[in-house]
Protein backbone atom coordinates (compact mmCIF):
# COMPACT_ATOMS: atom_id res chain seq x y z
CA UNK A 1 0.00 0.00 0.00
CA UNK A 2 1.62 3.39 -0.72
CA UNK A 3 0.15 7.02 -0.44
CA UNK A 4 1.30 9.90 -2.97
CA UNK A 5 0.20 13.48 -3.47
CA UNK A 6 -2.20 14.65 -5.58
CA UNK A 7 -3.75 17.67 -5.21
CA UNK A 8 -0.74 19.76 -4.59
CA UNK A 9 1.94 17.51 -6.12
CA UNK A 10 4.13 18.88 -8.76
CA UNK A 11 3.95 17.59 -12.17
CA UNK A 12 7.54 15.60 -11.67
CA UNK A 13 5.49 14.06 -8.62
CA UNK A 14 2.18 13.06 -10.97
CA UNK A 15 4.76 11.55 -13.84
CA UNK A 16 6.69 9.55 -11.00
CA UNK A 17 3.08 8.63 -9.66
CA UNK A 18 1.84 7.46 -13.09
CA UNK A 19 4.32 4.41 -13.14
CA UNK A 20 1.81 2.52 -10.87
CA UNK A 21 -0.86 2.60 -13.15
CA UNK A 22 1.35 1.48 -16.15
CA UNK A 23 1.53 -2.21 -17.83
CA UNK A 24 4.11 -4.63 -15.91
CA UNK A 25 5.83 -7.64 -16.60
CA UNK A 26 4.83 -9.65 -13.71
CA UNK A 27 0.73 -10.65 -12.29
CA UNK A 28 -0.37 -7.97 -10.44
CA UNK A 29 -3.93 -6.05 -9.35
CA UNK A 30 -3.64 -2.41 -8.78
CA UNK A 31 -5.93 -0.19 -7.00
CA UNK A 32 -5.90 2.92 -7.17
CA UNK A 33 -8.22 5.52 -5.17
CA UNK A 34 -8.98 8.96 -3.74
CA UNK A 35 -7.41 9.51 -0.30
CA UNK A 36 -8.85 10.47 2.61
CA UNK A 37 -11.95 10.15 1.80
CA UNK A 38 -13.43 13.54 2.13
CA UNK A 39 -10.07 15.41 0.90
CA UNK A 40 -9.31 13.60 -1.95
CA UNK A 41 -5.82 15.58 -1.54
CA UNK A 42 -3.77 12.42 -1.86
CA UNK A 43 -4.21 9.06 -3.61
CA UNK A 44 -3.72 5.61 -2.01
CA UNK A 45 -2.10 2.18 -4.16
CA UNK A 46 -2.80 -0.99 -3.25
CA UNK A 47 -0.44 -3.75 -5.13
CA UNK A 48 -1.93 -7.82 -5.24
CA UNK A 49 0.55 -10.28 -6.41
CA UNK A 50 -1.16 -13.88 -6.45
CA UNK A 51 0.69 -16.12 -3.87
CA UNK A 52 3.33 -18.53 -4.87
CA UNK A 53 1.69 -20.87 -7.39
CA UNK A 54 -1.74 -19.15 -8.16
CA UNK A 55 -0.80 -18.44 -11.25
CA UNK A 56 -2.07 -20.33 -13.96
CA UNK A 57 -1.12 -20.74 -17.99
CA UNK A 58 -3.49 -18.63 -19.81
CA UNK A 59 -5.75 -20.51 -22.90
CA UNK A 60 -5.23 -18.69 -26.27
Amino acid sequence: MIIVPEKHATLEQRKENAKYIEPTADHQLTLVSCWPRNDNSHRIIVIAKPAAGMITAQKP
